[in-house]
């Protein structure tokens, strides 16, 4: 979700808290909006995952997790 717009970037749904969800999500809304400054999520192991960070790391993306920006 862009906290600015308040609209829903990428989907995906899933009846487990697996990694790979978000990461789908996530790549999603890279491809469709472009790279962002920087991307703000809460302390969840699946948003603190080597997978999910890697993709932003891997394109320069500031990560921002459990405080604010």
């Amino acid at each position: 979700m862009d906290l600015y717009s308040h609209r829903i970037l990428a989907l995906e749904i899933s009846n487990t808290l697996d990694e790979r969800m978000h990461v789908e999500a996530a790549r999603k809304a890279l491809a469709r909006y472009g790279k962002p400054k920087f991307i703000h999520t809460d302390k969840g192991n699946q948003l603190t995952s080597k997978m999910f960070t890697k993709m932003f790391k891997d394109v320069k993306v500031k990560i921002s997790i459990g405080e604010r920006v």
